[in-house]
């Protein structure tokens, strides 16, 4: 597509994750997957090109998208005759967005590697040959491997993060916070626990018969926690009813096989279910890894790139496939944590007043401290805050924004007179929609995560935290709503699987290597390496701690990113 302002370019794909839509008045491309609000079923492209109201917004085409629909998606508009355009990523964060900006010239890609690739791009601008490395993000990388920011490991590269529009303004483009998270913290519903559970029952079943609408046949990741077993419950519910095969992965160590779960599960649900060893105990880390397609940023998970890259080919070979679903995000929406924010937030919010002493209860009863320890513990936490924020507000106003915004996502910005419990899920909400697609190409371009869809978030937003930890249980609320879909058993289940053991085993035997990597690694000469890590890694001998396995992970992944992006063109 060409238009005044805007040129769009798209490479083939055959997977039912990416669709094309072209926008009313053929004004620009939208990419993914859609969804009417007041709907289930999936949009068809010519829908959404007749749609009066994106006829009619040219101007507002982002705010109208974000309003009036949901899905998974990218979109490019050009509003006629101005020349101006805006890139729009849903709030899901489904679909990867980076863009680079020279001589008024903005390329936006769903693959870093394309703007530093042998094109027109390059060609005509005044990118360097080689990529020039962004040591300001590893210094925060390496201290917070999920760090949720614009910032990539490449100058001059930003991603666009979720919820936010790219738009041209004057000659330069700028960021528009489309979706806000604030929006609905502010507006909380009083309604009855019943009431509430409904709405979450009826909002989490309409976005999982959405998606399953959307795809024929799906390959689902059932690991037998609540999260994976909700979905598949629902997900056989659904009607039309895609095939669907449930994989359960395991390992030998302690908490890494929950198959006794995923079982139980299957059998309630009548899902065919493969077994399937994650192929750990023998794998060690090699030079191979320096031939991963990198993406913007380093990537953790990208240590397990030939592990994972095996398992798709087996699971091809398997089974055919248009989509793979995971349970990823419940753990943030529904509260799967232990903490006392819920009575911090409902004291802040109305005071020590009647109600308090039942949230206290229930508080007591999810952290195991007493009562007037949590409520003397709410008043000072509450104190604390209030100072802090008034720090925060002169910091964001004053501080130039390299120094003091670049690390910090826009979201937790705009939340500064929210709840303090509220902000922390929000914190980790923008974690867990921004850890993907850090290689392209990979299991993350055909991975569905179905309870992060935009209406179910919302919801979440408006809940409070001690509504969510209802009778002082994780997922107190989630348990309560979907008490009739799951068996006890996998209802009350509250201990997690892992791959802790498995991992340690793999650093420790990969030690030779580790060293030889870091030692002698670019990360090492800028100063940036933990040198307790050097440390560690020099005694091969010494077995290496839990709380050592992430840090360790971060700068290999870093090391080895930063290596293969610093060898060249790619």
């Amino acid at each position: 597509m060409e238009r005044p302002g805007l040129v769009v370019y798209r490479r083939p794909t055959a997977t039912r994750c990416i669709r094309t839509y072209v926008l009313p008045n053929n004004t620009g491309i939208l990419f993914g997957t859609i969804f009417r609000r007041s709907s289930t079923r999936q949009l068809m492209p010519e829908e959404l090109a007749n749609d009066p109201d994106l006829c009619t917004s040219s101007p507002h085409v982002a705010d109208t998208l974000t309003r009036n629909y949901w899905g998974g998606f990218i979109a490019l508009h050009s509003q006629p005759g101005s020349g101006q355009w805006c890139v729009l990523r849903d709030c899901s964060g489904a679909l990867p967005c980076y863009y680079s900006s020279i001589d008024g010239v903005t390329l936006a890609t769903s693959d870093a590697r394309h703007i530093f690739s042998s094109s027109i791009w390059r060609r005509e601008s005044r990118l360097p040959a080689c990529p020039r490395i962004n040591w300001h993000y590893f210094s925060r990388f390496l201290q917070d491997s999920q760090l949720p920011i614009r910032e990539t490991g490449l100058l001059g590269v930003q991603e666009l993060l979720a919820g936010e529009a790219l738009v041209t303004r004057e000659r330069d483009p700028q960021i528009e916070m489309i979706w806000n998270p604030a929006n609905f913290v502010i507006n909380t519903s009083g309604n009855s626990i019943a009431t509430i559970c409904e709405e979450l029952r009826e909002t989490t079943r309409s976005c999982i018969q959405a998606w399953a609408q959307a795809h024929e046949s799906i390959v689902h990741h059932l690991s037998g926690g609540f999260d994976s077993s909700l979905i598949l419950a629902l997900l056989t519910r659904s009607n039309p009813r895609p095939s669907v095969l449930c994989i359960n992965r395991f390992a030998e160590g302690p908490a890494e096989d929950e198959r006794a779960y995923a079982r139980l599960a299957s059998q309630v649900s009548a899902a065919p279910l493969v077994e399937c060893p994650w192929g750990f105990s023998s794998y060690t880390l090699d030079h191979s890894l320096f031939n991963i397609p990198f993406g913007a940023k380093p990537y953790v998970q990208s240590l397990l790139y030939p592990v994972e890259s095996s398992y798709l080919a087996y699971l091809q070979s398997l089974y055919h496939f248009d989509s793979i679903w995971t349970g990823e995000g419940g753990d943030h929406l529904f509260i799967a944590y232990r903490s006392n924010y819920g009575l911090i937030d409902f004291v802040e919010s109305y005071g020590l007043n009647q109600n308090a002493l039942s949230i206290a209860l229930d508080t007591s009863r999810l952290t195991g401290t007493c009562i007037p320890i949590l409520l003397y513990n709410a008043i000072i936490h509450i104190l604390r805050v209030a100072a802090h924020r008034s720090i925060e507000c002169r910091a964001f106003r004053d501080a130039p924004p390299d120094e003091c915004q670049s690390f910090v996502h826009p979201w937790l910005a705009q939340l500064l007179d929210s709840p303090p419990g509220k902000r922390e899920q929000i914190g980790l909400l923008s974690e867990v929609l921004h850890r993907h697609h850090g290689i392209p190409g990979s299991l993350d371009s055909m991975t569905r995560h179905p309870l992060l869809s935009q209406p179910l978030i919302e919801l979440i937003l408006r809940i409070p935290i001690y509504t969510l930890l209802h009778s002082g249980q994780t997922r107190g609320l989630a348990r309560r709503a979907f008490a009739n879909v799951l068996p006890k058993a996998l209802l009350n289940r509250e201990a997690k699987g892992e791959t802790t053991h498995s991992l340690t085993g793999i650093l420790q035997r990969s030690l030779p290597f580790v060293h030889d990597v870091l030692h002698n690694g670019t990360l090492r000469a800028q100063g940036l390496l933990d040198p307790s890590l050097i440390t560690t890694i020099q005694n091969s001998q010494s077995a290496l701690g839990a709380h050592q396995i992430l840090p360790l992970c971060a700068a290999i992944s870093a090391e080895i990113w930063s290596q293969t992006w610093s060898s060249g063109p790619v």
